[in-house]
C-alpha cells in the first residue's frame, strides 16, 4: 500500500510540475507575442518614415529637374543674345566706328551675359552638390570682362 501512496504522491508532484512548466511556457509565449507586436509597430513606423522620405526625394528630383531645364533654357537664350550682339558688333566695327555709345552698351550687355552665365554655372554646381546628375561636360574657362576699346584716345565729337 505504501507503494500506491508513493506512486500517487509522485503522480501529484508530476502533475504540479507539468502545470508549473505549462504556466512558464504560457508566460514566455505572452511575452514573445508582446515583443512581436511592439516590433511590428516599430516596423510599420519605419516603413511610414521611409515612404515619406521617398516621396520627399521624388519631389526634390522634380524640382531639381525643373531648375536644370530653366537653367538650360536661360543658357540657350543668352547664347542667342550673344550671337545677336556679336553680329551687331561686327556690323558696327565694319561701318560704324564712330558709334562709341552703342559699342559701350554692347560691351555692358556682353558683360551682363557673362555674369548670367556665371550664375548658370553656379546653379549647375549647386544641383550637382545636391546629388542631381548634371550632364558631365568640360567646364569652360572662367569668363572675363570684355574691353573692346584699345588703349588709344578717340576723337571727341
Amino acid at each position: 500500500m505504501t507503494k500506491k501512496v508513493a506512486a500517487a504522491m509522485d503522480a501529484k508532484e508530476a502533475a504540479e510540475e507539468v502545470m508549473r512548466r505549462n504556466a512558464e511556457l504560457e508566460k514566455a509565449a505572452a511575452e514573445a507575442a508582446a515583443r512581436e507586436e511592439r516590433l511590428r509597430r516599430e516596423l510599420e513606423a519605419a516603413l511610414a518614415r521611409l515612404a515619406v522620405a521617398e516621396e520627399a526625394e521624388e519631389r526634390l528630383c522634380v524640382q531639381l529637374g525643373e531648375l536644370e531645364a530653366e537653367a538650360v533654357a536661360q543658357a540657350v537664350e543668352y547664347q542667342q543674345h550673344v550671337r545677336e550682339l556679336s553680329e551687331r558688333l561686327a556690323f558696327m566695327d565694319g561701318g560704324l566706328s564712330g558709334a562709341r555709345e552703342i559699342v559701350c552698351g554692347v560691351e555692358d550687355s556682353l558683360n551682363t551675359i557673362i555674369d548670367l552665365f556665371t550664375v548658370v554655372f553656379a546653379i549647375t554646381d549647386l544641383l550637382s552638390a545636391y546629388g542631381y546628375n548634371c550632364r558631365k561636360s568640360t567646364k569652360p574657362k572662367p569668363l572675363r570682362r570684355l574691353e573692346f576699346w584699345p588703349k588709344r584716345d578717340f576723337p571727341s565729337e
